[in-house]
């Protein structure tokens, strides 16, 4: 009797598991990099960070992770979802693009 392929959900949420249960900080050969869990400083840091934003980057930052993470709208912060690689990736790529789009700074010529 043949056995039966594991469902796609299935290997995905085992494999979700067995990162966070692994205690080094590289991933096993098999394992996603991006599933390596964060150091608790790690997590503080980027939370430290977010909190630092203004309000209204504050507040695209959480609705592009809640999308991006499709962390649910029960949920009332992101703070306790910031717990793996991926996350901390992605707030460092969103920082990046938003320095990316902040006017250049050009001092004006001071009067003879």
């Amino acid at each position: 009797m043949a056995r039966p392929e594991p469902d796609g959900e299935a290997q995905a949420s085992g494999q979700q598991i067995e990162a966070r249960a692994g205690s080094s900080a590289t991933p096993d050969a098999g394992g996603d990099p991006a599933l390596v869990p964060l150091a608790p400083e790690q997590i503080s840091g980027y939370y430290r960070r977010v909190l630092d934003l203004p309000q209204g980057t504050r507040r695209d930052l959480t609705t592009a992770f809640r999308e991006h993470f499709q962390v649910p709208r029960s949920a009332r912060s992101i703070g306790d979802r910031i717990t793996q690689r991926q996350h901390g990736d992605f707030i460092e790529r969103f920082l990046e693009e938003c320095q990316g789009m902040e006017p250049d700074v050009v001092p004006t010529p001071s009067a003879p």
